[in-house]
């Protein structure tokens, strides 16, 4: 067994004047925690247990409940634990549940890159001319904005964009209808539309681009409970280790564990859980979502675009039901 805590934090300062007498100065602040426990089968396949916690937070953040370092050891532990008796998850088409981090990453990395303004000028994103059409299902609000209730839902601190546009909440896909792109000052002028605060730079060597912030599902009315129950026979799949995405939505995520639910209750436990498609297919089958909302960020990973990177960003949403996910693993 193989135990690794990983702290990391970054904390400065922006100033920003331009020739229309605008002046801003603010400061950033982003911490993370991240705790992970690495096993081993008896058929000698690995297996890991992990815990993270990430945002503009300070230290108080880390000193009390879920979120302390001995809390998020227990609960990796307990989660590699588990994993070690996991079956491996079936292969083929499954209704699924899928929790709040890896619906972020499928947020930001297959749909928001897809919305930033320079991809949809030069035409090279599939959502380019498809502004008021539907993509997805009336459970589908796909949001992104740099202020959002960090104590309540957690989540990156932006209040300015890199070109001094105050930052407000985009929502991107309202319902399933596409209503918005992400645009620097540059962006917007080009297709005559206003700036939404997403110009972004990883220093000032490099010219602000789009770029997203904090971008999420927008939450439901279910519990959790009642979307397990809801899902009936499927796949629960939790938390991601990374995966691959092109540029015209399509994508491959592995989940860091699942379990299996049949008649609206949980199984077993299930390792190898890997979903792939297209997001815009996906969009169009989302049943159903969550009342929580969770929005991750940290000072590990970051977002890459061109050569600037890594950016810090949050990712989230709450859970999401989909009908008709493809998942890899044992035929």
């Amino acid at each position: 067994k193989t135990v690794r805590g990983l702290w990391g934090e970054l904390y400065g300062a922006k100033m920003f004047a331009n020739s229309d007498d605008s002046e801003i100065d603010w400061e950033f602040l982003v911490t993370d925690l991240r705790v992970s426990v690495t096993s081993k089968t008896d058929s000698g396949a690995l297996v890991i247990g992990a815990k993270g916690h990430g945002g503009t937070y300070g230290l108080e953040a880390f000193k009390d409940g879920e979120y302390t370092p001995e809390a998020m050891g227990e609960e990796a532990g307990k989660n590699a634990k588990e994993q070690l008796k996991a079956k491996a998850c079936p292969a083929g088409r499954f209704d699924a549940l899928v929790e709040e981090h890896l619906v972020g990453v499928l947020a930001h990395e297959s749909f928001g890159h897809l919305s930033e303004g320079d991809f949809v000028v030069t035409g090279g994103s599939p959502l380019s001319e498809k502004m008021g059409k539907t993509l997805g299902t009336e459970h589908a609000t796909i949001i992104d904005g740099g202020v959002p209730d960090i104590e309540k839902y957690g989540g990156l601190w932006l209040p300015y964009d890199d070109q001094g546009i105050v930052s407000e909440q985009t929502t991107v896909l309202d319902k399933g209808v596409l209503q918005h792109y992400l645009h620097n000052r540059g962006t917007a002028k080009n297709l005559d539309q206003e700036p939404t605060g997403n110009a972004r730079a990883v220093s000032f060597v490099f010219p602000p681009i789009p770029r997203m912030t904090n971008t999420y599902f927008e939450p439901g009315e279910l519990s959790e409970d009642e979307a397990i129950e809801k899902l009936g026979t499927g796949v629960y799949a939790i938390q991601t280790r990374g995966g691959q995405v092109t540029g015209d939505g399509s994508f491959l995520f592995k989940a860091v564990r699942g379990y299996w639910v049949e008649k609206g209750e949980i199984q077993y436990p299930i390792r190898e859980v890997a979903l792939s498609g297209n997001i815009l297919d996906l969009l169009s089958r989302v049943r159903g979502a969550t009342k929580d909302l969770k929005i991750k960020s940290g000072y590990f990973g970051g977002c890459g675009k061109g050569d600037q990177r890594p950016l810090p960003a949050g990712i989230g949403g709450p859970k999401l039901l989909i009908s008709g996910v493809t998942f890899g693993g044992e035929a």
